[in-house]
């Protein structure tokens, strides 16, 4: 979304600029600073959504009604209430910057598949560079080890063999497949080029088919509960 304002103020520095925003109230984490940062800079009106676990437990019936299926947190629900903030202020059409991690590499950047990227151009010197470069921290380090196991699949394999705890499924299996066969859905192919860069790859099946459909879906459904 910051990208968007500043396009916006540097393609017509004279237009007014209306920004949204959502600040939580779970946990200690803020980015307060960094939309007012973003505001100061592009001369923008602000308007601010804050809600509490109160407005969170008043919502959440109508939230899940209007997603119509589990959604992995409590983001989806930020963005109902910037929605709900549009609709308040009479705005029809807005725009978000969804899918911008997808495309850029953001998120915390795919340290563990630079790595592998690295190893498989033999770029040696820039491997050594980019491991030793600044001190990193040991979450810093937790990352790079998530993105290596779930890269070689790993994950699930270690998840099954240390924790073995069987969950039922909210769809069953036999109906999902059976409907992809009728509906005749086809895997879209996905390049596996070992001279390319294992991030451009991740980044291309993030935005085709593992996060930003998704995250698309959840965002229409918010927008169409208040008409945006």
């Amino acid at each position: 979304s910051s990208i968007i304002v500043g396009a916006a103020r540097f393609l017509d520095p004279k237009r007014e600029i209306t920004g949204l925003c959502y600040n939580s109230t779970f946990g200690t984490i803020s980015e307060k600073q960094y939309q007012d940062a973003v505001v100061q800079k592009n001369s923008c009106n602000a308007f601010f959504t804050q809600p509490s676990a109160i407005n969170l437990l008043n919502d959440l019936k109508k939230i899940i009604s209007i997603q119509n299926e589990p959604f992995g947190g409590l983001s989806v629900y930020a963005q109902f209430k910037i929605y709900e903030l549009a609709k308040s202020l009479g705005f029809k059409v807005v725009l978000d910057g969804q899918g911008a991690d997808e495309l850029f590499g953001g998120y915390y950047g795919f340290p563990g598949l630079k790595i592998i990227s690295l190893l498989r151009q033999n770029k040696k010197s820039e491997l050594i560079k980019f491991i030793l470069y600044k001190k990193k921290s040991f979450a810093y380090y937790k990352i790079i080890l998530g993105d290596l196991l779930r890269y070689y699949n790993l994950d699930s394999f270690l998840k099954k063999k240390f924790n073995p705890i069987k969950t039922k499924t909210w769809m069953v299996e036999t109906y999902t497949c059976n409907t992809r066969n009728n509906l005749k859905l086809k895997e879209k192919k996905i390049i596996n080029n070992h001279d390319c860069s294992v991030i451009k790859e991740q980044l291309i099946k993030s935005i085709q088919h593992l996060w930003l459909p998704s995250l698309l879906r959840h965002a229409d459904r918010n927008a169409m509960a208040f008409s945006v």
